[in-house]
């Protein structure tokens, strides 16, 4: 996926502006994290909940890889894994996707960690193990005011 320029605002690709009558595609969201449970609680928290399309990888030359391939409107990325650390990939996927919002959700994202990640381009820090409302509402912040008022409306006709 290309990149907007740096300093250009990134409209969430899951409106078309161009055409208003097509169907809108549900936002993709990408999730970075090496506990294969807590990619799973996020897919069904995503997809069931926010009716989103969910993409996953355990490590973060994953998430880097996938999301050179495909359209990604938000990442939701943990900081502590083996390998490339969840910090070396804010900065690497900052670099590449800079329009990007990325939300750090993390056991350990405290004081100078929780600076740091802001500092890194973080759009968001969530606390693990976190609530379903609490991820909706941030990745809802990241897509636009739009998309997060479409959820609750689905979510109060449950």
């Amino acid at each position: 996926m290309k990149s907007a320029a740096p300093g250009t605002v990134r409209k969430p690709c899951y409106v078309d502006q161009a055409q208003p009558t097509r169907r809108r595609r549900n936002p993709t969201v990408l999730v970075v994290d090496d506990v294969q449970g807590m990619r799973e609680m996020l897919r069904g928290v995503l997809t069931i909940i926010a009716r989103c399309r969910v993409i996953m990888a355990e490590t973060s030359n994953g998430g880097l890889a996938l999301a050179k391939k495909d359209q990604v409107d938000v990442v939701i990325s943990d900081l502590n894994r083996p390998g490339v650390t969840g910090f070396q990939f804010l900065r690497l996927f900052k670099q590449a996707h800079p329009n990007i919002p990325v939300i750090i959700f993390s056991g350990s994202v405290f004081g100078a960690r929780k600076r740091r990640a802001h500092r890194l381009g973080a759009f968001r820090c969530l606390a693990k193990p976190g609530s379903a409302d609490a991820i909706i509402k941030a990745v809802g912040e990241a897509l636009g005011a739009g998309w997060l008022g479409k959820v609750r409306r689905a979510a109060n006709r449950r």
